[in-house]
């Protein structure tokens, strides 16, 4: 956290008429790009407004497996609360390695940070966002991660298996 604070505070202290929607004309007058400055946010309003319906979805999801909560048996709210869960860390999993990375492709350079390599790392991520999401259902589902794992079920036999006799056949007999 002290990092962050330390590498934030040294990028804010440089950014004094560093953006780059803006530039300087031949008389030294300070001219601010508005179309690169404008397209920038539009785009970062729309990832916005993607969280913000994410937010609010998983909120009234949220809100309505509580209200019915009471109706369900314990094993069906067990799974119930098990696979949200799950929906949450599946939506973590894009916003961190998604959203994160290309919001911060639209924001870096306009304050002229040279983002370099690490433009690539959104294509980079989005090749680990298949991979990432199965693993959450896998482990985040209590029947998957047993499996996976190699544990035995807890599941209670109902009744007993009894094997059949074998018994020989006369048609390959010989008197």
């Amino acid at each position: 956290m002290v990092l962050a604070f330390l590498f934030m505070s040294t990028v804010f202290s440089n950014l004094k008429n560093r953006l780059l929607c803006t530039y300087t004309d031949s008389s030294n007058n300070l001219v601010i790009n508005w179309q690169d400055f404008g397209g920038a946010f539009t785009l970062c309003g729309i990832m916005q407004l993607c969280i913000c319906t994410m937010m609010f979805c998983g909120w009234k999801t949220f809100k309505k497996l509580k209200s019915v909560g009471a109706s369900m048996s314990p094993k069906t709210k067990e799974l119930n609360n098990q696979l949200f869960k799950a929906l949450v860390f599946q939506t973590l999993i894009p916003l961190c390695i998604m959203f994160g990375p290309v919001g911060a492709l639209y924001i870096l350079p306009m304050f002229s940070i040279n983002i370099g390599k690490l433009a690539n790392a959104p294509s980079l991520y989005a090749g680990f966002y298949p991979a990432l999401d199965a693993l959450v259902a896998i482990f985040m589902i209590k029947d998957y991660r047993d499996t996976v794992l190699c544990k035995k079920s807890k599941m209670k036999s109902h009744g007993s298996v009894v094997p059949a006799t074998h018994q020989s056949s006369n048609f390959a007999q010989t008197e």
